[in-house]
Parts: C-alpha cells; structure tokens; sequence
C-alpha cells in the first residue's frame, strides 16, 4: 500500500499558512501590548492625579489645624489675661 505523499504544492501551502496565521499572531499580540500599555499609562496618570489631590487635601488640613490650635493659643492666652486682671481687680477693691 503506497503512503500518501504530501505535494510540494499543498507543504508551500500549509507554510504560507502557517506564516500567515504567525503574523497575525504576532500583530495581535502587539496591538494588545500597546493597549495594555496605553492602559497602564491612563492608569499611572489617574493613581498620580488621586495622590496629588490627596497631598493637597492633606496639606489644607495641616495648615487649618495649625491655624486653629494658633487661634486657641491666643484666646487661652486672652482668658489667662482677663482672669488675672479680675483677680487683680478684685484684690484692688478688698
């Protein structure tokens, strides 16, 4: 029984192919390299966009609280004043 023989035509063929269906694999794999790329680009610039909001929140937040603990500074420094002043008064009047 004679083994079927594959024609020079039909491996030209095949290879052709097979070349093709590498090349498309190949640009496949490259457009999704770029998208995924691009992805982690957008993504980058979105984490760096949120950290900078963040520092800038947290920076106001800093300056409000050091303006407030300012402004109890002084009005503790106020009371202190005025409580030794009627103290003073109070000794000048006995």
């Amino acid at each position: 029984m004679e083994e079927p023989t594959s024609s020079p035509n039909s491996l030209e063929a095949a290879a052709a192919l097979s070349a093709d269906a590498l090349r498309e694999l190949r640009q496949r794999t490259q457009s999704a390299l770029k998208a995924s790329r691009e992805h982690a680009v957008r993504l980058e610039a979105d984490i760096t966009r949120q950290l900078d909001e963040l520092a800038a929140t947290l920076s106001a937040q800093l300056d409000a609280d050091a303006n407030t603990a300012s402004e109890h500074e002084k009005e503790h420094a106020e009371v202190a004043r005025l409580t030794e002043a009627l103290e003073s008064t109070r000794k000048e009047a006995s």
